[in-house]
């Protein structure tokens, strides 16, 4: 879960649950998650972000590395402690919600390289959910 705090140093990602602190967290806002959401548990904590909604949301936005202006939804997987370790600005800029083959191709390689329990098969089921456009 977001701390909402009005001090942006203040702004931490939590979660009440301990067990839950070892797990990774998806920053993202897109609605494809919700239909994944039993395949992204098995390695991700699902946090939404909402501007406008949250207090303290841009900046965690801030923290995680999004600069104001980017794309809407924008998506970020961190530790636990909030380290970045992904996010959806791919080679050609935010991947938002994946649609063409090259950001869908970005959401696999962001799930490769921070997936610990999801299979490689189960990681291309994710992908494929997101038929590409282009």
């Amino acid at each position: 879960m977001i701390q909402d705090t009005k001090n942006a140093a203040e702004c931490k990602l939590a979660s009440p649950d301990p067990s839950v602190n070892s797990m990774r967290r998806l920053q993202t806002r897109p609605s494809y998650v919700r239909a994944q959401h039993a395949l992204l548990d098995k390695d991700y904590v699902v946090v939404k972000i909402l501007g406008g909604n949250d207090v303290s949301a841009e900046a965690v936005m801030e923290q995680l590395g999004r600069a104001l202006g980017q794309g809407i939804p924008w998506m970020a997987i961190t530790e636990p402690d909030g380290n970045v370790l992904a996010t959806s600005e791919g080679p050609l800029g935010n991947t938002g919600f994946p649609g063409s083959i090259e950001e869908v191709r970005h959401l696999r390689a962001m799930l490769s390289n921070t997936a610990r329990q999801l299979t490689s098969q189960e990681q291309d089921e994710l992908a494929a959910s997101l038929p590409a456009r282009k």
